[in-house]
């Protein structure tokens, strides 16, 4: 037997495994295009998902984003204080820009990554500057050094952690849809 048919057999034997294990990932993480508008329908995750995801890859979040679990394995509450510890003013700008939670999902708007990311920085370097006009500290009413993290670094940290589930969520699609190719 040469290499391409075991990997065709192999692929055939695993790929309704994978379909099962990966489908609720695939579909929950899946950001169609919408026909009308042709734009982005917003990503949404469940909290519990992401909590499997990062007990899984622990050791990869910890090395690539500084995220680790308060007691040997991640609860959703470990996770969800990056989004939810920000200011009330802050939030509202998360919401509107994609970047909620409600009731037991997560949903967010890969494109409104960058506005999300031009926002965090200016919170940090106006922290950091000499110069304490601080515009988007009184905009947002910001006071204190705790803000500088619950308001930017923690935010910063949230996305990559969903870049992160994102990405392993296109990995397991690629297999799914190799491992489909080959059954069909």
């Amino acid at each position: 037997m040469d290499f391409c048919s075991a990997a065709t057999d192999i692929a055939c034997a695993i790929a309704p495994m994978l379909r099962e294990m990966f489908a609720d990932a695939v579909l929950a993480s899946c950001v169609p295009m919408c026909a009308a508008t042709e734009q982005r329908v917003m990503a949404n995750v469940k909290i519990s998902a992401l909590v499997e995801f990062a007990n899984a890859n622990a050791e990869m979040l910890e090395n690539s984003i500084g995220v680790f679990p308060c007691d040997d394995v991640f609860e959703a509450d470990d996770l969800l204080q990056f989004i939810h510890s920000c200011t009330p003013s802050i939030g509202e700008f998360l919401h509107e820009h994609g970047l909620f939670v409600d009731g037991d999902t997560i949903y967010y708007a890969p494109e409104q990554y960058d506005v999300i990311g031009e926002l965090t920085a200016r919170v940090v370097n106006e922290y950091d500057s000499a110069d304490r006009r601080m515009p988007t500290w009184r905009k947002y009413e910001l006071s204190g050094d705790d803000d500088v993290d619950y308001n930017g670094g923690y935010i910063d940290t949230f996305i990559d952690l969903l870049n992160a589930y994102d990405a392993s969520v296109e990995r397991a699609r690629q297999i799914v849809a190799l491992a489909t190719k080959h059954v069909e």
